[in-house]
């Protein structure tokens, strides 16, 4: 018998320990996996007799967070039980419309057909990513940091920075977060950008000649032991001089400095920022979509 129960304070060890071996593809998931986020993202179990079968996180915004492992191996389940998780699901968001899914593409694909029972709709927008995650240093591009910084210094920001970095988090998240269609909120985008700043890690670029910040990276979600990058944006006529790549590469030194590991995704059809990260030291390791509603 499938059952979908809501987590308590309790739960979190057990929680964490069935993430533990695939934390990277759900940091988000993770970072708010404690005692102060649980009336804000509160998590769901689901589970067959004893045996856990994946994590939903529905935040009061509507934003769905996930962890279903048994999405990438559905054999494992006769077609009987797949549709009994599918209406256990459908049920759960019965009242509650996401505005947006984001996790593992295998999940993401199974919680959209699970939201098509409840209320026949289609994702108004989804995009798929490869997962990538940082393996090694590149001898090469430590020679490419050293020439980057003959010309601009790299600096590790804080919220008296808010002004100067804005321009580059409003590129970011105009390009490649803002769905098709939508108007971008600059007081709210101010607003976040001003509270990751505290909460985050982000490095940017500042040309030594005229101060202009022109890159940034940051981080934007903290697990247990693996940091997710996010916001990485160069101003258009920056761009190919291989900043972006310094920066992540600088950035993943100083997370793997505090012993986690570094993981991001990016659009499958940028092979630009694909080319990038795989000069940073990334390798593809998984896909991830995101479906906004």
């Amino acid at each position: 018998m499938i059952v979908i129960q809501k987590a308590e304070p309790e739960n979190l060890s057990q929680l964490y320990h069935f993430i533990a071996k695939e934390e990277e593809y759900c940091v988000t998931l993770v970072s708010h996996l404690n005692m102060k986020d649980m009336e804000q993202y509160p998590s769901y179990i689901l589970h067959n007799e004893n045996k856990m079968l994946g994590i939903l996180m529905f935040s009061e915004a509507g934003l769905l967070l996930h962890y279903l492992p048994f999405c990438k191996n559905q054999i494992e389940f006769s077609s009987d039980e797949i549709a009994e998780i599918q209406n256990k699901i459908s049920m759960l968001f019965t009242g509650k419309k996401p505005y947006c899914i984001t996790g593992p593409k295998e999940g993401s694909d199974f919680l959209e057909s699970c939201l098509k029972q409840v209320y026949e709709k289609e994702p108004r927008e989804k995009r798929d990513y490869h997962l990538m995650v940082h393996e090694e240093n590149s001898p090469s591009l430590e020679l490419k940091s050293l020439s980057i910084q003959s010309v601009f210094e790299i600096r590790l920001c804080n919220q008296n920075d808010v002004e100067y970095i804005f321009p580059l988090q409003q590129g970011y998240d105009i390009e490649e977060v803002l769905p098709a269609g939508d108007e971008y909120d600059l007081h709210a985008g101010r607003l976040q950008l001003f509270t990751n700043l505290k909460k985050q890690k982000t490095l940017a670029a500042r040309s030594i000649e005229t101060g202009l910040y022109v890159s940034k990276v940051s981080s934007n979600a903290i697990g247990i032991n693996w940091i997710q990058l996010g916001g990485v944006y160069t101003r258009p006529q920056y761009r190919g001089k291989g900043i972006a790549s310094v920066l992540v590469h600088e950035m993943a030194k100083l997370v793997k400095k505090e012993g986690k590991k570094v993981v991001l995704f990016v659009k499958v059809q940028n092979a630009p920022a694909q080319k990038a990260y795989f000069n940073a030291g990334f390798v593809k390791k998984g896909s991830y979509s995101i479906l906004y509603y």
